[in-house]
């Protein structure tokens, strides 16, 4: 009897022993199951949006037709641009060489310009426009109508963009824009720099961080491209008028907000599929701990050995039956955080007293980095949107700029000398003083007694130094990017 009692208690024992590692994983599954749908009940109450297919964009057939024509003709101009290496010619447009002031590197100082292969003169770079030239009129005609792409936004990050045919567009229309620069065609000038700006909207319209980083890109390009066209003598006010309304089309915040709005929704059709794709699971885990960029890194940078093959197998199946739905509401809940960030900044247009400006979101915590979460941090966007954000303020800071630049010399051409403040602007070139994005005070502007003005930004600091255009980094040069103010600077005295 003694015996069976034993034995009794040993199978009971064994039992419990295999039990309760399976009631664990159910416990833990149902509980980050439940605490997820108690979550998107309360956000769905909120009015948040989390469907795919209601935050993608709705277009008209007609703009989806010049979309489609947009791509092919970038097709044909990625074909050409193989046998014409000056196009992708990317030399500076404008240095800083004092002070607030700035020197334009494209007129007839700079004669020829070197390729990382080639070295072309200005001649030679119009004999290969030639080549395009009736391509690059088309997509400029098509960038002046209405005109969107397509996308199934459903399938997340596997949403399938024709990138390279429309950087081809970007490629031409820049080697286009620095040609009529330095011939100083203020009519090839306006077309081909509103083309380009225009292209930038495209971008920004595609709601996603990455295209979004992209289309700030061409907008920076459009900055320094717009002081060197300023520098021209001889603009009419109606070709002003329309430089500034093609400025005040930007909205890069709102774009940002609608981009981060889609990878929040994005989020729940990553787990979908990560939690019925075992190899998508054991790739992730393979990359745990290894530099996506190590170019950024030095020499001695070496990936860490991914873990063996049966732990990877062990981990994905663990994490698919106990937590997968706990990592999800975490990402979400650090999504759901930027986006609220976002929404307040772009409508107080003040990166002072943002949370943005924080370094890290509150999501690198040691919890999201335990073994059990390592594809909650692989599918988190979270900590790129910080990135994305600063580099955005920028942006909006220098559009800003650009604007009331184009106003300043509008004002000029009518009363033949610069405003004693920005006030006298409005209304007849501005609707109301433009913002400092910085800290949401009207940009600084002072009018000089040697008949120059300093227009500039407080900068993501926030703090008014004067128009200083000094970097923060003593080993970098002065540029719009990296001073303690950002400046609008002015012309150097040749």
């Amino acid at each position: 009897m003694k015996r069976f009692v034993r034995r009794r208690r040993i199978w009971a024992l064994a039992a419990f022993l295999l039990a309760a590692p399976v009631v664990f994983l159910v416990v833990e599954n149902l509980r980050g199951y439940f605490a997820l749908q108690s979550w998107r009940s309360q956000m769905a109450a909120a009015g948040e949006e989390f469907r795919v297919e209601n935050l993608a964009p709705t277009v008209p057939d007609e703009a989806i037709k010049n979309g489609e024509r947009l791509v092919e003709i970038g097709k044909s101009l990625r074909e050409l641009r193989k046998s014409c290496p000056l196009i992708e010619a990317h030399p500076l447009l404008m240095r800083f060489t004092g002070p607030a002031e700035a020197r334009s590197l494209i007129g007839g100082a700079t004669p020829e310009f070197a390729l990382p292969s080639a070295v072309g003169d200005w001649e030679s770079l119009r004999a290969q426009l030639d080549q395009g030239n009736s391509l690059l009129t088309t997509a400029k005609s098509l960038l002046e109508q209405p005109h969107a792409f397509a996308f199934d936004y459903s399938k997340g990050a596997n949403l399938a963009i024709p990138g390279s045919d429309l950087h081809a567009v970007h490629f031409w229309l820049r080697a286009d824009l620095l040609w009529h620069l330095h011939t100083g065609d203020h009519a090839g000038v306006l077309d081909s720099l509103r083309a380009s700006m225009a292209l930038a909207r495209s971008f920004a319209s595609i709601r996603t961080l990455i295209w979004l980083t992209m289309a700030n890109g061409l907008k920076v390009f459009s900055t320094d491209a717009l002081w060197s066209a300023l520098q021209l003598d001889g603009w009419t006010d109606e070709q002003l008028q329309l430089l500034q309304k093609s400025l005040e089309e930007s909205g890069s915040a709102t774009s940002l907000v609608r981009a981060v709005e889609m990878e929040r929704a994005w989020v729940p059709l990553h787990f979908a599929m990560l939690r019925e794709s075992a190899e998508g699971r054991a790739t992730l885990a393979r990359m745990n701990g290894v530099e996506l960029f190590p170019i950024f890194l030095d020499d001695s940078y070496e990936p860490p050995e991914p873990p063996p093959e049966y732990l990877i197998w062990l981990q994905g199946m663990l994490w698919r039956l106990a937590w997968s739905h706990q990592n999800e509401l975490r990402v979400l809940r650090a999504m759901h955080s930027e986006v609220v960030s976002l929404r307040e900044w772009a409508a107080k247009r003040a990166w002072l007293g943002s949370p943005m400006r924080a370094e890290k979101p509150d999501v690198r915590s040691a919890e999201i980095k335990a073994w059990r979460s390592v594809f909650a941090e692989a599918l988190n966007s979270a900590p790129l949107v910080r990135s994305a954000a600063k580099t955005t303020v920028h942006v909006e800071i220098q559009t800003a700029l650009g604007i009331t630049a184009v106003a300043l010399h509008r004002y000029r051409q009518r009363h033949g000398k610069w405003p004693e403040t920005l006030d006298a602007l409005v209304p007849d070139f501005v609707e109301a003083p433009p913002t400092d994005w910085a800290d949401g005070q009207p940009l600084r502007y002072e009018h000089k007694e040697d008949g120059t003005f300093l227009l500039y930004s407080a900068g993501l600091d926030g703090a008014d130094d004067g128009g200083d255009v000094r970097p923060t980094d003593p080993k970098k040069n002065p540029s719009f990017y990296n001073g303690r103010d950002i400046v609008w600077p002015q012309r150097f005295p040749e």
